[in-house]
C-alpha cells in the first residue's frame, strides 16, 4: 500500500502545521554545532511553502523542567538558523502556553458557566518527568470559537477533534469537580466485596468534559 506523501496533497491557500526534530546540539554560547536534522526537513519546508500554503512547524529541544522559560532549550537559535539559510521571516512563537489563551478562557467560563466554575487561581500543571511536551501544547487558537459555532463547516472527523481539544482545553482551567462518593462492603462466608459509586454535588470541569464512565458505578 503506497502511503501519501506532502506532494500528493492540494496545499495552495491552505494552512499546514509540520512536527519536525530540531533537537539539535547547541554549544555554551547557543550556536548550532549540527545541522544535520534541520537541513533534512529544508526540502519539505521548502516545497511547502512554494505551493502556496502557510507553515507553522511545531518542535522541541531538550527536556525542559518546566518551571517556565527556559533559555538553554529556546528554539530560537533554530528560528535564527532557518531564517538566513532559506533568506526567509521566520516568526517565533514565545510562549505555545499562552497566558492570553488562559486569559480567555478564564472569561469564558465565568460568562457561560458562572463564577463559581472558575478557581481562585489559574490551572498551572506541572509537566511530568516522562511527558513529551509538544504533545501537551494542543489547545484552540481562539477559544471563544465553541465547536458548535463552526459544526457547519467542518467535516464529522474535524467536528469531532476540535471538539475534543476545545473541552478539554476548557475543561483543564476549570474548577474542580465535587464528588459525593459511597462505597459498600458485603461479607459472604469468608469473602468481602466490595462496591462504590458517586454522585455529583458540583459537576465544575465535568460541566464541559467528562470522560465516559460505566453507568455500573454510579449508585
Amino acid at each position: 500500500m503506497n502511503k501519501k506523501t506532502v506532494r500528493d496533497v492540494e496545499l495552495k491557500g491552505k494552512k499546514v502545521v509540520m512536527r519536525v526534530d530540531f533537537n539539535v546540539p547547541l554549544n555554551a554560547e547557543h550556536q548550532i554545532t549540527d545541522d544535520t536534522r534541520i537541513k533534512a526537513a529544508e526540502p519539505t519546508i521548502k516545497y511547502v511553502l512554494e505551493q502556496g500554503a502557510a507553515l507553522i512547524l511545531m518542535s522541541h529541544l531538550g527536556r525542559p523542567k518546566g518551571k517556565g522559560y527556559e533559555a538553554d532549550f529556546s528554539l530560537k537559535p533554530v528560528r535564527d538558523y532557518l531564517a538566513k539559510d532559506l533568506n526567509l521571516d521566520v516568526q517565533f512563537a514565545d510562549d505555545c502556553q499562552n497566558a492570553d489563551a488562559q486569559a480567555a478562557a478564564a472569561t469564558l467560563i465565568r460568562e457561560k458557566y458562572g463564577d463559581s466554575y472558575y478557581p481562585e487561581t489559574p490551572r498551572v500543571y506541572k509537566t511530568r518527568a516522562t511527558a513529551q511536551d509538544a504533545h501537551e501544547a494542543i489547545r484552540p487558537a481562539r477559544v471563544e470559537i465553541e465547536p458548535a459555532m463552526v459544526r457547519k463547516q467542518l467535516s464529522t472527523d474535524q467536528y469531532r477533534l476540535y471538539k475534543l481539544i476545545w473541552e478539554r482545553f476548557i475543561a483543564s482551567q476549570m474548577e474542580s469537580a465535587d464528588l459525593a462518593v459511597l462505597t459498600m462492603d458485603f461479607e459472604c462466608k469468608n469473602y468481602i466485596f466490595r462496591t462504590s459509586g458517586y454522585t455529583v454535588t458540583f459537576p465544575g470541569y465535568m460541566a464541559v468534559y467528562e470522560e465516559s464512565v460505566d453507568e455500573s458505578h454510579r449508585p
